[in-house]
C-alpha cells in the first residue's frame, strides 16, 4: 500500500467507529446517517458531510 494510503485508511477507520457511512460520490443520500463519508469526488478524495451540510474535505 503506498504511504499516502495509511492515513486515509486510519482515518476512515476512524469515521466508521464514529458512525459514519460511506457512500460512493455518484450516489450520495445524505439521510443515509448524521454523518456520510463521500468516495473519491474529484478534486478531493473525501467529502465529509455532517447533518447534511459539507463539513471538510480529506486528500
Amino acid at each position: 500500500m503506498p504511504s499516502e494510503h495509511r492515513p486515509r485508511r486510519e482515518t476512515d477507520r476512524q469515521l466508521e467507529a464514529a458512525g459514519w457511512v460511506f457512500q460512493d460520490y455518484d450516489g450520495i443520500d445524505q439521510s443515509a446517517a448524521q454523518g456520510v463519508a463521500v468516495r473519491e469526488p474529484r478534486p478531493t478524495d473525501r467529502i465529509a458531510v455532517a447533518e447534511r451540510e459539507e463539513a471538510g474535505t480529506c486528500h
